[in-house]
């Protein structure tokens, strides 16, 4: 069967216009969307008459960047509590932003926005490192420790977001969303690790992260911000074509 470009280029537009289905209120929805209303009117449509081709250049553009500076403001308010709320409780931790957001391939309406948090005082590490006879072995392990983080990040943001909604089901993550935040955000608790390659470059792009799977029971490796560093990088050697791709590729 064809495909039926003419409906994905509907889609999108009802994505970006707000006519498709959206977690906000509809008083925020519409103060925020109103600055986008002509946006099916773009000049792609004046580049090609061909719709696969007009698809294509409008999947590629990057989200609004209104858009994305409310994505950002909405992280930061999340991340200002967990971080000055665990520290009234002992804790000091470090709040980075990942995935899509950080990266610029985010897409308006489904993305949502994805936020490590990590204890400073407890990491992991490879043990064939240069640094790794420096360590101390710590009477701990990273489950426990992420269990422990998780459970205080839910009581944290829940009384810094009373109207929000807190939900704790998932294996991975702590999603919030609703009440004053005009984002869904989801808030990862993990452990730092220390890869070999870290130790011996102390470069921050070549550390990992560990998460917790409750549901599985089971710690899963990231690399998320070597990840981000090699797509950047791609990013330059393709003259801003990567990430053009990338949004081609999650919107197909």
């Amino acid at each position: 069967m064809a495909t039926d470009y003419s409906n994905r280029i509907g889609r999108v537009n009802a994505r970006r216009n707000n006519t498709a289905v959206a977690s906000l209120s509809k008083s925020a929805s519409f103060a925020e969307d109103s600055a986008f209303r002509d946006f099916v009117t773009e000049g792609y449509r004046n580049k090609t008459r061909s719709k696969n081709f007009q698809y294509a250049l409008v999947s590629m553009q990057e989200v609004e960047a209104q858009y994305t500076a409310i994505s950002y403001r909405e992280a930061e308010r999340v991340a200002k509590q967990i971080d000055s709320g665990l520290l009234r409780l002992g804790k000091t931790v470090t709040v980075e932003l990942q995935g899509s957001l950080p990266l610029n391939v985010h897409l308006r309406r489904v993305s949502d926005v994805d936020m490590l948090v990590w204890p400073w005082r407890f990491f992991v590490f490879d043990s064939s490192g240069v640094s790794a006879p420096n360590y101390t072995i710590s009477t701990s392990n990273a489950a426990s420790e992420i269990t422990s983080l998780r459970s205080e990040c839910c009581s944290v943001i829940r009384s810094a977001f009373p109207a929000a909604k807190v939900d704790d089901s998932g294996a991975k993550c702590i999603t919030v969303s609703e009440g004053s935040l005009l984002r869904e955000i989801d808030v990862v608790p993990s452990v730092l690790y220390k890869t070999a390659t870290h130790q011996r470059t102390n470069n921050d792009d070549d550390r990992g992260v560990q998460i917790y799977d409750k549901k599985a029971n089971e710690l899963i490796t990231n690399y998320p911000f070597k990840v981000r560093a090699l797509i950047n990088a791609k990013e330059v050697r393709t003259g801003g074509g990567c990430k053009k791709g990338h949004s081609l590729a999650k919107k197909t």
